[in-house]
């Protein structure tokens, strides 16, 4: 089986453990296989929560991977993607060139060669609560710990080589990663190992920063001495 009927199956046993109805989850992860499998980095964004748009019809459920691949860019969140996206598959070109690639096209492309995998899997409405949100990932310590090793096992699935989170805490990140150490970048930016695997606790792509500035961001980062130590096990 190849990797999106694997998460196909995978998927299943989620809505299974975790006794969230079909007509509400919201598939995730390698967006379009053909274009993922040529990429010369496996790059994964893994983020809180689907957040509604008005395609769902406020919880219905559908697939990221096909909205993904058939809808243009709208609004902060999918243009940060596509622009981390393009810097992280290209060498971080100037930020100011990225839009005018083949007139805009290759920044449209650049979505199809990456996943997106979302925590929690259901429609949720941008919750900004900690102890709110976690509510929402099960009511005791046993179901977040559940729902955790699913995500574990999506990613392990997915197989990336780097993963940027947007999780906007550091308790859900240390619950998905227990055993993670995590080391500063010297940019504010704390970096980390898992399973061979290369973690970046970034900002959520619809943080209030300057796009160019989290572009740049960004690549110091994996720019950043400790990064490259962490990437060059891998090799």
């Amino acid at each position: 089986m190849k990797g999106t009927a694997l998460l196909d199956a995978h998927f299943a046993t989620w809505r299974q453990q975790t006794r969230t109805a079909i007509k509400t989850f919201h598939a995730d992860g390698i967006v379009y296989e053909p274009n993922y499998a040529k990429a010369k980095v496996k790059l994964c964004f893994l983020m809180k929560e689907p957040n509604n748009p008005s395609k769902d019809d406020f919880g219905a459920k559908f697939d990221f991977r096909e909205w993904w691949r058939d809808e243009p860019i709208k609004g902060a969140f999918t243009a940060r993607i596509a622009e981390w996206s393009y810097g992280v598959l290209n060498g971080f070109p100037p930020y100011d060139e990225l839009w005018n690639v083949d007139e805009g096209a290759a920044i449209q492309e650049v979505r199809k060669a990456v996943a997106l995998v979302n925590v929690k899997k259901s429609g949720g409405g941008g919750s900004s609560e900690f102890k709110q949100f976690m509510r929402s990932l099960g009511a005791s310590e046993k179901q977040q710990a559940i729902l955790a090793e699913l995500v574990r096992e999506e990613l392990r699935i997915i197989a990336p080589d780097v993963v940027i989170m947007g999780l906007t805490w550091s308790k859900l990140r240390d619950l998905l990663f227990p055993d993670v150490k995590w080391r500063p970048s010297g940019y504010a930016v704390e970096v980390g190992e898992w399973e061979g695997r290369t973690l970046i606790d970034f900002y959520h792509p619809s943080s209030r920063n300057a796009p160019a500035a989290a572009y740049c961001l960004l690549e110091k980062v994996m720019e950043s001495e400790v990064y490259r130590k962490m990437a060059a096990k891998k090799n």
